[in-house]
Protein backbone atom coordinates (compact mmCIF):
# COMPACT_ATOMS: atom_id res chain seq x y z
CA UNK A 1 0.00 0.00 0.00
CA UNK A 2 0.99 3.45 -1.04
CA UNK A 3 -0.22 6.69 0.44
CA UNK A 4 0.57 9.68 -1.53
CA UNK A 5 -0.06 13.84 -0.79
CA UNK A 6 -1.35 15.72 -3.52
CA UNK A 7 -0.47 19.14 -4.29
CA UNK A 8 -3.97 20.60 -3.07
CA UNK A 9 -3.21 18.65 0.30
CA UNK A 10 -5.36 15.90 -0.10
CA UNK A 11 -4.02 12.46 0.58
CA UNK A 12 -4.71 9.61 -2.17
CA UNK A 13 -4.39 5.63 -1.00
CA UNK A 14 -2.97 2.72 -3.77
CA UNK A 15 -2.75 -0.49 -3.95
CA UNK A 16 0.75 -1.52 -5.45
CA UNK A 17 0.76 -4.12 -8.07
CA UNK A 18 3.70 -5.96 -10.24
CA UNK A 19 4.86 -2.91 -12.44
CA UNK A 20 7.60 -5.38 -14.11
CA UNK A 21 6.01 -5.18 -17.41
CA UNK A 22 5.23 -1.54 -17.14
CA UNK A 23 9.30 -0.74 -16.59
CA UNK A 24 10.62 -3.22 -18.78
CA UNK A 25 8.67 -1.24 -21.75
CA UNK A 26 9.31 1.91 -20.23
CA UNK A 27 13.26 0.73 -20.02
CA UNK A 28 12.66 -0.46 -23.55
CA UNK A 29 11.24 3.23 -24.92
CA UNK A 30 14.13 4.90 -23.33
CA UNK A 31 16.11 7.39 -26.18
CA UNK A 32 19.00 9.25 -24.39
CA UNK A 33 19.42 13.10 -25.04
CA UNK A 34 23.16 12.81 -25.75
CA UNK A 35 25.56 9.86 -26.18
CA UNK A 36 27.92 10.91 -23.66
CA UNK A 37 27.63 13.78 -21.09
CA UNK A 38 31.00 15.13 -19.19
CA UNK A 39 30.50 16.76 -15.64
CA UNK A 40 32.70 18.81 -13.85
CA UNK A 41 33.10 18.66 -10.04
CA UNK A 42 32.63 22.49 -8.29
CA UNK A 43 32.72 23.53 -4.74
CA UNK A 44 29.46 26.13 -5.39
CA UNK A 45 27.79 24.43 -7.86
CA UNK A 46 28.06 20.83 -6.87
CA UNK A 47 28.34 19.53 -11.24
CA UNK A 48 28.16 21.65 -14.15
CA UNK A 49 27.64 19.68 -17.66
CA UNK A 50 28.99 20.11 -20.69
CA UNK A 51 25.68 21.20 -22.14
CA UNK A 52 25.28 24.39 -19.80
CA UNK A 53 23.24 22.90 -17.05
CA UNK A 54 24.23 23.48 -13.10
CA UNK A 55 23.17 20.76 -10.68
CA UNK A 56 23.07 21.44 -7.28
CA UNK A 57 23.63 25.19 -6.81
CA UNK A 58 24.45 26.51 -3.59
CA UNK A 59 25.06 23.03 -2.40
CA UNK A 60 28.04 24.12 -0.18
CA UNK A 61 26.06 27.02 1.74
CA UNK A 62 24.02 24.15 2.71
CA UNK A 63 26.18 22.07 3.62
CA UNK A 64 27.97 24.99 6.19
CA UNK A 65 24.52 25.17 7.46
CA UNK A 66 24.26 21.46 8.52
CA UNK A 67 27.85 21.60 9.81
CA UNK A 68 27.41 24.25 11.81
CA UNK A 69 24.44 22.56 13.65
CA UNK A 70 26.14 19.38 13.76
CA UNK A 71 29.11 21.13 15.58
CA UNK A 72 26.81 23.22 17.88
CA UNK A 73 25.12 20.02 19.34
CA UNK A 74 28.48 18.37 19.62
CA UNK A 75 29.95 21.56 21.65
CA UNK A 76 26.36 20.94 23.86
CA UNK A 77 26.82 17.74 24.55
CA UNK A 78 30.49 17.68 25.46
CA UNK A 79 30.32 20.64 27.91
CA UNK A 80 27.90 18.38 30.05
CA UNK A 81 29.26 15.44 29.68
CA UNK A 82 26.98 13.23 27.32
CA UNK A 83 27.62 11.00 24.27
CA UNK A 84 26.29 11.91 21.07
CA UNK A 85 25.87 8.07 20.07
CA UNK A 86 23.37 8.58 23.64
CA UNK A 87 21.81 11.43 22.42
CA UNK A 88 18.69 11.51 20.59
CA UNK A 89 19.40 14.50 18.14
Amino acid sequence: MQVNQRSDGTFGVGILTDVTAALAASRAAYQPRCEALALDLGLNTLFATDQGDLIGRQWRSKLEYYDRRIMNLAQYLQKRGLKPNRHAR
